[in-house]
């Protein structure tokens, strides 16, 4: 797909590569294994013009090591490969989002920004008005950044997905494409680069 300067191939998850489970990240082993993968991937894609990315689900589950397998994958990734981060689910994971696109860097092109209380099974709400820290997050990330993607996983009952997502393209807009933090002062900031929204959230559908 192409969601940057160049077309992005992005694994969602660990199963979207044949011969993976979701669980493929809790080992050194299947770091490893995936890692490597991922990396003859984007080798091929190279060949093509293509880039690959990688998205996460679940690998802030601490390794033998103490280690977590989303910082030891990423250690191991060609340059080249493209971090797309939900904001929200690192959170929920115990992380910073702002530190963990800090530590990514160039990297993050993509980022899901969507809000709530950061416990899983939850439902969210609009960008801005649960206590995920997106903000910190967008500014840390604000020369990286391409596209914000705007969905929500499981919203209340009664809550309607496109109120949801006019609310935080508002809020995105508000801040200038999110790129102030806050500790910026007013008018600090310069428009980002993309926003787009999605209608991905339905009530009582489950978290990732």
């Amino acid at each position: 797909m192409a969601e940057a300067d160049a077309p992005i191939a992005i694994a969602s998850t660990p199963e979207a590569l044949p011969g993976f489970t979701r669980d493929a990240l809790v080992s050194a082993d299947g770091v490893r294994r995936y890692a490597d993968r991922l990396n003859a991937l984007a080798k091929a894609a190279a060949a093509h013009d293509l880039r690959v990315g990688y998205n996460h689900y679940g690998e802030w589950t601490p390794l033998d090591d103490g280690r977590y397998g989303y910082d030891v994958l990423w250690d191991a990734l060609d340059p080249s490969a493209v971090a797309e981060v939900d904001l929200y689910w690192a959170q929920t994971a115990g992380q910073v989002p702002a530190d963990v696109v800090a530590r990514l860097g160039e990297r993050v092109e993509l980022v899901h920004v969507k809000d709530g209380p950061g416990v899983r099974g939850e439902p969210q709400v609009a960008a801005g008005q649960g206590s995920v820290a997106l903000a910190d997050a967008l500014y840390v990330g604000r020369d990286a950044i391409r596209v914000h993607i705007i969905e929500a996983d499981r919203i209340a009952e009664g809550a309607d997905i496109f109120d949801l997502v006019e609310e935080s393209v508002a809020w995105l807009k508000a801040r200038q494409g999110g790129r102030c933090g806050s500790a910026s002062r007013p008018g600090a900031c310069s428009p980002g680069r993309g926003v787009r929204g999605g209608a991905s959230g339905r009530p009582g559908r489950a978290p990732p």
